[in-house]
């Protein structure tokens, strides 16, 4: 029977999750998470704070750059097809093109807030990486932006996990997945 991508990498975090190299080569990985979708990078991020309290800040730091980097590929992408993308908007007197100026102008006012709120969610922000870099804002400017929203997110969660892991074992959804970590985790040991 053949593994998911996700399933081999959570066998092999229970494996190699007390070790200092588990924390870089997960956040290498999750780098992916911006072109692959069902990564399990959430996962791993709470499997590492339970498995290495000690290293949160490790954690956090390393899995914002992942984001970063994940974020540069993805609008170098976009930057790289963005004179192609400009030469085919509509002729100027269309009521699709004064749409489109609306939409442009909302975003260069509200776009960066937008995507520090889509930063702090649990799923990477492709649209408003590419809304942002379609709209002009500077490269260093968005990446800080996502490093920012991740650090809020993925510090938030191992602060969580770090001092409260058995509260949020009773919580749905997230603590199924919490006590089937630690019973496969106790198991292996």
């Amino acid at each position: 029977m053949k593994r998911s991508l996700g399933r081999r990498i959570m066998d092999w975090l229970v494996l190699h999750g007390r070790r200092r190299y588990s924390i870089f080569a997960l956040s290498g990985v999750s780098v992916g998470d911006f072109f692959v979708p069902a990564l399990p990078t959430q996962t791993s991020v709470m499997a590492l704070a339970l498995l290495q309290p000690k290293r949160a800040l490790l954690i956090v730091a390393s899995f914002s750059l992942a984001a970063v980097v994940g974020a540069a590929i993805l609008a170098t992408l976009l930057l790289s097809v963005e004179s192609y993308i400009s030469s085919v908007q509509p002729a100027t007197t269309s009521e699709i093109y004064e749409e489109w100026l609306w939409i442009q102008e909302f975003i260069k006012n509200y776009g960066l807030w937008g995507l520090l709120a889509f930063s702090m969610l649990p799923t990477p922000p492709r649209l408003m990486i590419a809304t942002t870099v379609l709209a002009g804002f500077a490269f260093p400017l968005i990446l800080a932006t996502v490093f920012l929203g991740k650090v809020i997110w993925f510090g938030t969660v191992v602060t969580l996990l770090r001092h409260a892991p058995d509260l949020l074992t009773k919580a749905p959804f997230i603590g199924k997945r919490i006590q089937s970590l630690r019973e496969r985790y106790s198991d292996k040991n």
